[in-house]
């Protein structure tokens, strides 16, 4: 090999290794699968790893069948992929989640279905730095604990590893009887709860 091809081949390298280091900074957006306004006036967005209940709520406001959730009046909701934002937010590059300008600074909710990936999906949202400050809707969760015993639904079989350390966070929002009923439901069951089972009047 000549000199110039060496320096050829130190130029290539020097290159790519800019490239990566440039691309590993790079920060894309992460959008929602949908972004529903409610009452603007308001001052808690909610995010929800569940398109289906989302269309829900938005529906029973909009019916005016669901103006209030636990005394709280939504200011508006943004619906994740569950799977897919928990894919992309352990990845090296830099993601940030997609917030609306009216929702910048208020009150921030969290809902999913109770499972291995939407317990992980909250442990990441709290890593980052404009959903710093979500908690659990933990009203909600326990509407949908309930409903899932009380009406004997046949809950599905852990459908990924559960991350300990990520649940050990999610239930310090929780009382302690909620705590072992969770418990018992992902550990000691290996079952999860789709938040599919929730309906208009579950909420009220």
């Amino acid at each position: 090999m000549t000199n110039k091809q060496n320096e050829n081949n130190k130029i290539i390298k020097v290159d790519f290794q800019k490239k990566n280091n440039k691309e590993s900074k790079h920060v894309a957006m992460l959008l929602p699968e949908a972004a529903f306004p409610f009452n603007l006036n308001a001052d808690t967005m909610l995010i929800l790893g569940d398109i289906s209940l989302a269309k829900k709520i938005w529906k029973g406001y909009y019916e005016h069948k669901l103006n209030l959730i636990d005394g709280i009046s939504l200011q508006c909701l943004v619906g994740l992929d569950v799977q897919e934002t928990v894919s992309k937010l352990q990845e090296p590059v830099k993601y940030k989640i997609f917030i609306p300008n009216m929702a910048k600074g208020s009150k921030q909710l969290y809902l999913s279905d109770l499972s291995p990936e939407g317990i992980k999906l909250f442990s990441l949202l709290k890593k980052q730095p404009e959903t710093k400050n979500v908690t659990p809707w933990t009203f909600i969760y326990k509407k949908l604990i309930n409903k899932a015993i009380n009406e004997k639904v046949n809950c599905p079989k852990l459908s990924k590893k559960m991350d300990l350390s990520a649940l050990d966070k999610f239930l310090q929002y929780f009382d302690q009887e909620c705590q072992t009923k969770i418990k018992d439901i992902l550990l000691n069951s290996e079952a999860e709860i789709s938040q599919k089972i929730l309906e208009i009047d579950d909420l009220k």
